[in-house]
């Protein structure tokens, strides 16, 4: 599918917003320094505009501080003619190359006063964008023009600032005359931005918001959380409430895991403690990941710092790190699914509290796998660091030492980026299954199968990279076999992509091949 975004840094930015001034300069004949005090005042959206301007030109310049046949009110003055300053009330000659009026209304200052004024006004924040003349009776506007005869070229880079935040805040929707839209890269630090292009073909575009910054973070450019197909925005809005904070702070899924934490200590008796050592007060993050005893031996505490869910005690024993069962014929539809164990129930008091504890069983059931895929996904992206900085470069230095002919190892990255993104897809279908109606036995019957197919798959894969990697820093076989071992990689990582890619597409609508509910 044709890519829908396109990743743009400031230059651009800037560029596009040039542009859309040199366009309206020219529908309405106006300089550009009054199309772009237009566009500030309007926020950038032109069909209002244009609206406005052709009903009422003179109350659309009037508003915004516009002369009218774009003239100042005032003549300008010869060049050497002696003029008094409006703020510092001293002479002072004008200098045609540095106008000291105020371009729109003709009000005579001194560059000094001017300059200081506008430097003021632009350290002050964004209002500049819409600074009036300073005398008090005066609302001529001060453009940009005039704001480039007066300030530093400091001042004039933070003016150019807050015009181009200017233009991707107020272009955040998708508009009806270009289908566009604009949104800062939410990641930390990252100073890119994504236009997403509407295409007009017909499908569900709820689906398609997944980006790619160029800062190589991935998100979801509709909700601006990280990307999360196949679950929709506002499944994801109920996730991210679900586990906020119970005293009203900003829910944040990475860090917040304090509420967790309070329920899982009040829920500790319920007779979970055999499978977790004693809940730490540091914080949910350290129970979820580090504090799971060994279902074999019983007393070796372990620490999931892997991609793969498959743990090996020092005991030898082998198992699933999420349901604990052992790791050989491992089934992975049954360790996905949530299996309701259904109880007598005496009495209305038990009834409740039994409810109540299911229902946080089922929760602690699908946040588990949750935040264990969204751990195993961190450490991949970790590991994809350390083969792209070091071991890459490893494998070239041992390509030289022994002669052999060069080797490209680009392939090795490409699983692993695969196997962070399954991880994420993974991580989001509990979210998906979570929500699921429980009435829908037929689709939560086919999830849960294709889920454990899933899982298969990406486990293979890791297997697949995490085996060729070792084989190849020991040499063993990078001469004789690199070609074919290479093969097989590249074949896994097409093969578990193409699986992923229809898990998705299915999910996404609505597990169609399933039969329905009679």
């Amino acid at each position: 599918m044709e890519r829908s975004y396109r990743v743009l840094n400031k230059d651009d930015i800037h560029k596009n917003l040039e542009d859309h001034v040199t366009r309206l300069s020219s529908v309405l004949s106006v300089p550009r320094p009054a199309a772009a005090i237009l566009l500030h005042n309007y926020t950038w959206q032109v069909d209002k505009l244009l609206r406005a301007w052709f009903d009422d030109e003179d109350g659309v310049r009037e508003s915004v501080g516009l002369p009218k046949n774009n003239r100042p009110t005032k003549g300008f003055p010869r060049s050497g003619e002696v003029l008094v300053c409006g703020i510092c009330f001293q002479s002072y000659y004008f200098d045609i190359r540095f106008e000291s009026t105020v371009g729109f209304c003709g009000h005579r200052f001194c560059t000094s006063c001017l300059g200081a004024y506008v430097s003021r006004a632009i350290d002050d924040g964004p209002a500049c964008l819409f600074l009036r003349c300073p005398d008090r009776y005066c609302g001529a506007v001060i453009g940009q023009d005039m704001v480039d005869l007066v300030v530093s070229d400091e001042g004039k880079m933070k003016y150019k600032e807050f015009s181009i935040r200017s233009y991707v805040e107020n272009n955040k929707e998708i508009k009806w005359e270009n289908n566009r839209g604009i949104k800062w890269c939410p990641a930390l630090g990252c100073e890119y931005a994504v236009e997403y292009d509407l295409k007009s073909e017909s499908y569900d575009v709820s689906e398609r918001f997944d980006v790619t910054c160029d800062c190589s973070f991935s998100f979801c450019w509709n909700c601006l959380e990280e990307s999360h197909r196949p679950v929709k925005c506002e499944t994801v809005a109920k996730w991210v409430l679900e586990n906020s904070s119970e005293q009203g702070t900003n829910p944040s899924y990475f860090q917040n895991f304090q509420s967790f934490t309070l329920k899982f200590q009040r829920f500790w008796k319920v007779g979970w403690g055999s499978l977790w050592s004693a809940p730490s007060s540091e914080s949910g993050n350290t129970i979820l990941a580090v504090c799971k005893l060994c279902p074999g031996c019983g007393e070796q505490k372990i620490e999931n710092d892997k991609v793969t869910m498959h743990m090996t005690c020092q005991c030898k024993h082998e198992f699933c790190w999420i349901c604990l069962g052992p790791y050989k014929d491992h089934d992975y539809a049954a360790c996905n699914s949530y299996r309701e164990n259904v109880e007598q129930e005496i009495g209305v008091e038990e009834r409740v509290t039994k409810s109540a504890k299911r229902s946080y069983r089922r929760y602690f059931h699908y946040y588990e796998r949750w935040v264990a895929n969204h751990k195993s996904r961190e450490n991949a992206l970790a590991y994809l660091n350390v083969i792209k900085t070091e071991k890459l470069e490893q494998l070239r230095e041992l390509v030289e030492e022994h002669g052999l002919k060069a080797r490209k190892f680009g392939f090795l990255a490409e699983a692993w980026e695969q196997i962070a993104e399954c991880r994420r897809v993974l991580k989001w279908s509990y979210v998906y299954g979570y929500y699921m109606p429980e009435e829908a036995s037929s689709k939560k019957k086919l999830f849960g199968y294709l889920q454990g197919e899933a899982e298969v798959a990406l486990e293979r894969l890791h297997d697949c990279a995490e085996n060729t990697l070792e084989k190849y820093l020991k040499l063993d076989g990078l001469a004789h076999e690199f070609d074919a071992t290479r093969t097989e990689l590249v074949n896994r990582t097409r093969a578990t992509r193409i699986f992923f890619v229809n898990f998705v597409n299915g999910v996404s609508n609505g597990l169609a091949e399933a039969e329905s509910d009679s």
